[in-house]
């Protein structure tokens, strides 16, 4: 029997397999999880907040107590006969020790806040964007040719190049992968787009989403619980007001990519 989880935060805390890939302790645990948000991009980001946490920095501080503190000195106090002039140069040790544990503290502080923000930045979200009537050519990390349109964006996380989010008009020439065949997912408001190595086009304007399909064949999962599957040629386009897709057929030559150039 399937049992159905809610994959917030707290399911993925306490997965001890999420841990393993979190900290790449396990080939299959890594293999498993890598494929899991391939598939499930919609928790993308509790994915990787959680993962943020499990592999955040800990700090294994070991400082004497106030106590531990005060015993030793009474010990050397024992020991030695000393004035009060003597017992008042201990004070002001004491007081230096206070200052140098209040230094320390202000310097880990430090440290901990250029470690958290260094662990962020490599773990950061990459954006092109483009102005009205700009258009630009962009390669993704994973050899991925993106020709963005005019007043677009396209997002993704460093970890994760090939799950990315778009808004507005772009043309994919997506790079197979097929010693592991990964997969590409590119996810408007209204839908996913799910494929292995393709050429394709998505416009998200006018409140609905245009995908038309130059080569290969790609898997479209919409919002609404829709599923579609195209071929060359064809048009999907799905609009935000009446709920429906339309699937037709189109001349991949005509205006759908012409901006390209």
């Amino acid at each position: 029997m399937n049992k159905k989880h809610k994959f917030d935060l707290h399911y993925f805390l306490n997965d001890a397999s999420f841990e393993n890939w979190a900290k790449g302790l396990n080939n299959n645990d890594v293999s498993y999880w890598n494929s899991w948000i391939q598939n499930n991009p919609e928790h993308l980001e509790t994915f990787h907040n959680a993962k943020s946490i499990i592999t955040g920095i800990n700090f294994n501080q070991d400082y004497p107590s106030n106590i531990d503190v005060d015993h030793a000195l009474s010990k050397v106090l024992d020991k030695i006969d000393i004035d009060d002039s003597s017992t008042k140069k201990m004070k002001k040790v004491r007081s230096l020790n206070t200052v140098l544990y209040s230094t320390a503290a202000a310097v880990l502080l430090i440290l901990i806040s250029y470690s958290s923000i260094t662990y962020f930045n490599e773990h950061s979200t990459t954006v092109h964007k483009t102005n009205y009537g700009e258009i630009i050519d962009l390669k993704l990390p994973d050899g991925t040719s993106v020709v963005l349109n005019g007043n677009s964006e396209i997002s993704y996380d460093n970890d994760n190049p090939r799950l990315l989010n778009l808004k507005g008009e772009a043309y994919f020439k997506v790079k197979p992968i097929p010693s592991t065949n990964a997969k590409f997912w590119v996810i408007t408001n209204d839908l996913k787009v799910e494929v292995l190595g393709t050429q394709f086009h998505v416009n998200t304007r006018k409140q609905k989403t245009n995908v038309v399909l130059d080569e290969g064949s790609i898997h479209l999962e919409f919002k609404n619980g829709e599923v579609a599957k195209m071929i060359p040629g064809e048009m999907v386009s799905f609009s935000n007001e009446s709920k429906k897709l339309l699937h037709k057929r189109v001349n991949i030559e005509t205006p759908y990519a012409l901006w390209r150039g």
